[in-house]
């Protein structure tokens, strides 16, 4: 959507991208700003946000809006949502088998005790046996 700066202050605003690797500046500072747009419904919004420091009042600018009119940040490139989804995806298939293996180790566990009594419960029968006596 194309908005119109209102005005803009003439603060820096410091972000990661504006500074080269060298540690200079790219030459282009954000400031805050006012911008209004108009939606599709013909509505007339307006809010602060961050805009170029060469913007100048009354020159269009893009922005990004949600559903509801209210300014938002730019969508992630295709490659940067695919690599969110991969992410997920990894992320539940690890959780998956995180409660697989858990469910795993307390059957493994239980079925452990189970066996343990069967013997003692054996050992105690070949003990009984073993002193002669006819129980």
């Amino acid at each position: 959507m194309t908005a119109t700066v209102a005005w803009q202050d003439d603060s820096p605003v410091r972000f990661a991208e504006n500074l080269r690797a060298d540690g200079g500046r790219t030459g282009v500072e954000p400031t805050h700003g006012r911008v209004r747009w108009t939606s599709p419904d013909g509505v007339e919004h307006a809010a602060e946000t961050i805009v170029p420091s060469t913007a100048q009042p009354g020159v269009p600018l893009t922005v990004w809006v949600d559903r509801d009119d209210r300014l938002t940040s730019i969508p992630p490139a295709p490659g940067r949502a695919a690599g969110h989804g991969v992410a997920a995806v990894l992320g539940l298939l690890i959780g998956l088998i995180a409660v697989v293996v858990g469910v795993l180790v307390l059957l493994r566990f239980g079925l452990d005790r189970v066996r343990d009594r069967e013997w003692e419960r054996e050992w105690a029968l070949i003990g009984r046996l073993g002193d002669g006596s006819t129980r």
